[in-house]
């Protein structure tokens, strides 16, 4: 029984050994890819040709009108990516739109039946009262 339960824990202390480096190369490629993300994000930032960019004379005009436009397309590049991936939920959501619709429709329709109902129920109320009124 010693036996077995030796080789039982060498069994479960090998086994953790094994998951253990399986997280710990894990945790490696997760901060790589961290690592690329950060460096990525810095080299955006910096300016690609530092203060000078040689453009010729004709083309200015156009530089100068083009230059803001992709400043505000960098600015707005993290939201319009979080917006794209968005989209393949938009018809997830508007299903539930239509379901919400149809059943504020049903409970819409039921709530003039009650209305119906109750307007009625005055006029039999008030038709009691007149003929109790007339006697």
């Amino acid at each position: 029984q010693r036996c077995r339960i030796r080789f039982l824990t060498c069994l479960s202390l090998v086994l953790i050994a094994e998951k253990c480096s399986q997280l710990q190369s894990m945790n490696s490629h997760l901060e790589a890819i961290l690592q690329e993300t950060v460096s990525l994000k810095q080299r955006l930032v910096q300016p690609i040709c530092h203060q000078c960019l040689p453009v010729e004379a004709n083309c200015h005009r156009y530089v100068s009108e083009l230059l803001p436009m992709m400043v505000n397309f960098i600015e707005k590049l993290d939201s319009n990516l979080q917006l794209i991936k968005t989209i393949p939920q938009v018809t997830k959501k508007v299903k539930m739109m239509e379901n919400l619709v149809a059943r504020m429709a049903s409970e819409i329709l039921e709530l003039k039946e009650l209305l119906e109902l109750i307007i009625r129920w005055r006029e039999q109320q008030k038709t009691g009262l007149e003929s109790l009124g007339s006697k």
